[in-house]
């Protein structure tokens, strides 16, 4: 989360950290709601979370598939 504002106190040390990938988030949209509900992210994202990586954003239909281990998803 580059924006700190957007957690609590309480989660400000999970600005940084590793999340499994289950196979059930098959899709860039699976995971963007994973971390919001995770996160309890929608009262502060109603719009959503928008993942990037690179600099890019990553389409929602996209799948989970092109991730590899190492990559940084923000």
């Amino acid at each position: 989360f580059d924006k700190t504002r957007l957690l609590r106190r309480a989660q400000r040390d999970l600005r940084r950290c590793w999340l499994l990938l289950r196979p059930e988030l098959a899709t860039v949209a699976d995971l963007s709601a994973h971390v919001a509900a995770r996160f309890r992210l929608h009262r502060s994202c109603p719009g959503g979370v928008v993942l990037t990586m690179d600099g890019f954003a990553l389409p929602p239909f996209e799948s989970t598939c092109i991730f590899r281990d190492k990559d940084i998803i923000r």
